[in-house]
């Protein structure tokens, strides 16, 4: 391990100062600039992707660069002190993920000058993205488990504005605000995982630590514990089962952010902390993880066979997707899962530009078609049933979606067909080595293998709603193209091409159906070679051809199931087990109704009985201030009146003693008559 160079140094600060600096000036002068800064955002990016570009050369390969600072201590009972650094650490993984972050964020915000013109918050559209992708560089370079943290609830919070960014919409500050407290709920694992760290290693700094879990001799219980905390914070993140039902409503946001959080930056973060601590992880961590990736794979991928937003069913897809890689990892070859996150990057951001071309091509035609006065509701432009045929007047944007749908797919030739091949070898033979040919470890190779068929379904479906058919939102097929020689602005079009062709086999391997030769998952595997034990490098002819057969006959089973459908014209309401799968096996209204409902209803009673408490204290209080006031009164006028009457009356009556002692004689004979006469009158009586 090396420190950095004066030059290396400069090229961290140039990744996160430039955007970081674009973010303030947008944030306080993006008005009052031209274009309201959009250009300013854009070379940010740019010169931050170049810095990036630089270190990705100087460190690919190479030996891992690591720079640490003294950040604070904290005095200790015994006079001492415990210190905190803080610091970078740049290896093939780090550079990497630098690179694509930068790259995608970049395209994403070429996109957005055409896709966002003329949103009356523009310019903190772009501030926000800039910070967004700031605190996500600021997470990968982190050294410390502590910084990691916090970058990671900046990153949380940051979806949170974009996803909410069209707040005056209810769906969308409701989604915003699913997706933030979902989040939490995953972050508290998180939390109590790095507590368990600190209390094990007593340091946050991640290269001691994993150093430290290597040599072994630490408390199993605290590991196992670090390690469930750690798994539920990448659950809440990287929207894993069950806590994965926050992704497909965070589609309320603008399109590219979608693009954005879903290609290489928030889901991304939780992946890429499983696999950067992957020698925490105990046996029983890694098993829990392989069957939450493989049951999340399969329930993303059966609930995208029957949605009908162009948008949902890209959000179910990446949920799916996620779910490979957790399992990767989970099966012991987080080098693959990092590889499939790399090629998933590219080929998903690709697909959701491409929904934002179409969706703005739908819009485009509603409001040129001289006919919709006819029509009493507006339409719903991501509403797959709303398009069709636009590969005559889209072709370029049919053959990107095409291609990106291919590499999602795992079709040969194409990356997706690399990197998800690689997971599927590597969960069989994770099964095949459990004790047992019939354990119950193979239920994740068979969840896996069913989900590539329920990939090719919904993608070929996808395909045939959006391009295929004839036009069936009733608009002429012409109004669907920005102008008769131009289907959509360059600036939109021009970033799908490049993802698109950076979904092709040629960029990661020579070969389109072996890794053998390969340039980039051997550097991933370098990265992690402290850690993996079973290597993925070179494939099973078997598994590619099984792959395969499953994507042909998820294909076909598509193709003459929604020609039927779409010919039909199937109605717009789910019954049965169509809404059953829609709806992720009622996932979310159990939540709702059997969680929150719950929740809010002894919440209720609480209050209720809480009411009820208050007035009987309240009663009571108010019956001892009257008693209180009782006992002053009697006090004041029976107890003390009584005792002031006798010292009157004994006043009173030492003073008829003392006139009747007066030394006047006249005074002593009238009394002794009145003595005399009220004696006989008393013997008279």
């Amino acid at each position: 391990m090396q420190v950095p160079s004066t030059a290396e140094k400069l090229a961290v600060l140039g990744v996160l100062g430039f955007p970081l600096l674009s973010f303030l000036l947008l944030f306080l002068l993006g008005r009052r600039l031209p274009r309201q800064g959009d250009w300013l955002s854009v070379s940010a990016m740019a010169l931050s992707a170049v810095a990036a570009g630089f270190l990705f050369f100087r460190v690919w390969g190479h030996t891992p660069l690591q720079a640490q600072l003294k950040w604070f201590s904290v005095p200790l009972l015994n006079g001492g002190a415990l210190a905190f650094n803080t610091g970078i650490y740049l290896d093939n993984l780090t550079v990497a993920m630098l690179l694509l972050v930068t790259f995608i964020s970049l395209l994403v915000q070429v996109f957005s000058m055409s896709y966002m013109h003329g949103e009356v918050l523009y310019a903190r559209y772009f501030s926000y993205l800039s910070l967004f992708t700031t605190c996500m560089l600021a997470l990968l370079l982190a050294d410390n488990l502590l910084v990691l943290f916090m970058c990671w609830e900046l990153v949380g919070f940051l979806s949170y504005l974009l996803i909410g960014f069209w707040y005056h919409r209810r769906a969308a500050a409701q989604a915003s605000n699913k997706a933030f407290l979902i989040n939490r709920i995953g972050d508290v694992g998180l939390l109590w995982g790095l507590l368990a760290v600190f209390l094990l290693f007593q340091t946050f700094d991640m290269q001691t630590i994993l150093a430290t879990a290597e040599a072994g001799g630490v408390s199993r219980d605290l590991l196992l514990l670090a390690g469930f905390g750690l798994l539920a914070g990448a659950m809440g993140k990287s929207a894993q089962f069950p806590l994965q039902v926050w992704l497909p409503d965070a589609m309320q946001g603008p399109t590219p952010v979608s693009a954005l959080i879903h290609a290489a930056t928030m889901v991304a973060a939780g992946v890429y902390l499983l696999a950067r601590l992957f020698p925490l992880f105990l046996p029983e961590v890694l098993t829990t993880m392989a069957f939450v990736g493989a049951i999340t794979a399969v329930i993303g991928a059966l609930a995208a066979t029957m949605q009908y937003d162009l948008k949902k069913v890209l959000a179910f897809s990446t949920i799916s997707q996620l779910g490979y890689m957790v399992m990767g990892i989970g099966v012991g070859t987080p080098d693959a899962a990092l590889f499939h996150l790399f090629t998933h990057a590219f080929f998903k951001a690709s697909l959701f530009l491409n929904a934002g071309i179409i969706i703005h091509a739908v819009k485009h035609a509603w409001g040129h078609h001289s006919k919709r006065i006819l029509f009493e509701a507006p339409i719903d432009p991501q509403d797959l049933r709303n398009m069709g045929g636009l590969r005559k007047v889209m072709p370029l944007t049919f053959l990107c979606y095409l291609v990106a749908s291919a590499a999602l797919v795992g079709l040969p030739f194409f990356s997706g067909f690399l990197s998800k091949d690689a997971l599927l070898l590597a969960s069989w033979q994770w099964a095949l080595a459990a004790d047992g040919e019939l354990s119950f470890k193979m239920l994740v190779p068979l969840m896996v293998f069913a989900t590539v068929l329920f990939t090719a379904y919904y993608m070929l479906r996808q395909i045939i709603f959006v391009f295929l058919g004839k036009a069936r939102l009733g608009a002429p097929l012409r109004y669907f193209r920005q102008t008769a020689r131009q289907e959509a602005p360059f600036l939109m079009l021009g970033p799908v091409l490049v993802l698109s062709g950076l979904s092709l086999w040629f960029f990661y391997a020579p070969v389109p159906w072996s890794m053998e030769g390969s340039w980039f998952l051997p550097g991933l595997t370098t990265a992690m070679e402290r850690f993996v034990s079973l290597s993925v490098v070179d494939h099973s002819s078997w598994v590619g051809l099984a792959a395969l057969i499953m994507v042909v006959a998820g294909g076909n089973l598509a193709w003459f199931t929604q020609r039927i459908i779409v010919k039909k014209k199937e109605g717009r309401e789910q019954t049965g087990w169509r809404k059953l799968l829609a709806c992720q096996f009622y996932q979310d209204d159990f939540y709702r109704r059997g969680i929150v409902f719950l929740t809010l209803k002894i919440a209720s009673l609480a209050q209720g009985t809480d009411h009820k408490i208050n007035y009987l204290l309240h009663g009571w209080g108010k019956g001892t201030v009257a008693f209180s006031k009782l006992t002053a009164w009697g006090d004041r006028w029976v107890v003390d009146g009584a005792v002031y009457s006798i010292g009157w009356l004994s006043r009173g009556v030492g003073w008829l003693g003392k006139n009747l002692q007066n030394g006047n004689i006249q005074s002593y004979y009238l009394f002794s008559l009145l003595g005399l006469l009220l004696l006989f009158l008393w013997l008279l009586l």
